[in-house]
């Protein structure tokens, strides 16, 4: 067959465009390769490196006896849960979740639900703020009166934004313990706040679980 000059030039433009083809290929998989890197890169430093480190707990050392009081800041149904949860320990209590300073008076360990509800405050009657100052006012009470405070997040990741937010952290600054479900503190705030005041913290799984840290909590007090 005789191969012409125009065949030649349909030949070698053929091959080029072959080449470049496998240039763009080559080219656009080391972009791929590099930005999956890159984001996996960026994923790992936006994790709570804290957070990581915990593994489930249910044992804490404190000092927590009769009689207790369970209250809410932030008016959501976890204060019911709590109460729940408590029931199935065998321990008596108290169960007030509009609790004032003149009731936690008489206790020794306040236990305290964090996090908010709106629909839960509006049932109430009570604005965010006035629920704040009430939340603020116990806290220093406790402080006063040496009342051991548990501070338990057990409504998980649902339980939180900018609302509960200001509730859990009125609860769990100042508190002697921390109890948490491990969903809620995806961001670290429990577990943070824990490890720079050296607050002795439980962080568990699920709710469930929360009750075999308060049996232990309040065993052979």
């Amino acid at each position: 067959m005789k191969i012409t000059r125009n065949s030649k030039g349909i030949v070698l433009a053929i091959v080029l465009c072959m080449l470049s083809m496998s240039l763009f290929v080559g080219c656009s998989g080391k972009e791929e390769s590099q930005a999956d890197q890159q984001e996996a890169k960026d994923q790992e430093v936006t994790k709570p490196v804290e957070n990581q480190e915990v593994q489930e707990n249910t044992e804490v050392e404190i000092k927590a006896e009769q009689p207790i009081l369970i209250t809410s800041f932030g008016q959501s149904a976890d204060a019911a849960m709590l109460k729940a949860v408590m029931g199935k320990t065998e321990v008596e209590f108290e169960y007030n979740t509009l609790a004032t300073v003149e009731d936690i008076a008489k206790v020794k360990t306040l236990i305290v639900a964090v996090g908010a509800s709106s629909k839960g405050l509006g049932a109430a009657g009570i604005k965010p703020e006035e629920e704040l100052d009430r939340a603020k006012a116990i806290m220093k009470a406790a402080k006063e009166n040496n009342i051991t405070v548990i501070a338990a997040h057990i409504g998980g990741e649902s339980r939180r934004g900018d609302l509960s937010d200001q509730f859990i952290n009125v609860g769990i600054n100042d508190a002697n313990c921390i109890v948490v479900v491990k969903s809620g503190d995806q961001d670290g705030l429990f577990t943070n706040v824990a490890k720079e005041k050296n607050i002795p913290i439980s962080s568990v799984e699920n709710i469930g679980k929360t009750a075999e840290t308060f049996k232990q909590i309040f065993s052979n007090k």
